[in-house]
């Protein structure tokens, strides 16, 4: 049976990107440069043959169009709280999908490649046990559960 691993690619908004960067760069460059970081790496992701598929998990027009240019699945990002939050709502979603694997992506990695990305697909040292992955969709169910009853950690 083929695995069937995703990235998941959790994405802030443009505007609130770079922000160690505003002594040296504008707002609207910080936004420029979010944008041309993201599409490179979708762009990379696009290319690893070894992907079941890319689900990027944002609530910035400018990425969700990215994405949809790329064919990629988007998904909304209801915590705003960050990639932690933002990764596990994806690995719950990607459930639907048969996903056995996922691989998290920031979406500003310099200089990645597919083959960066098929190496670490390919890497024998990364967790691919059934059960623990089974286990890490359970705590994200649980963490959802929790947000929408207005809990946290």
């Amino acid at each position: 049976m083929t695995p069937n691993h995703w990235a998941v690619v959790p994405i802030k908004s443009f505007g609130s990107a770079k922000s160690r960067l505003s002594a040296l760069l504008t707002g609207k460059q910080r936004e420029v440069f979010s944008q041309a970081m993201l599409f490179d790496v979708l762009n990379a992701l696009s290319k690893a043959s070894r992907l079941g598929g890319v689900m990027v998990v944002t609530n910035e027009p400018g990425a969700i169009s990215l994405s949809q240019q790329f064919g990629f699945q988007v998904l909304a990002d209801k915590s705003t709280s960050g990639p932690t939050a933002a990764i596990t709502a994806a690995v719950a979603e990607l459930k639907t999908h048969g996903c056995d694997g996922v691989l998290a992506l920031m979406g500003d990695l310099p200089l990645i490649t597919s083959a960066d990305i098929e190496r670490l697909l390919g890497n024998p040292g990364i967790i691919r046990s059934r059960s623990k992955i089974e286990a890490a969709i359970g705590n994200a169910k649980l963490y959802l559960d929790m947000r929408e009853r207005g809990e946290d950690f």
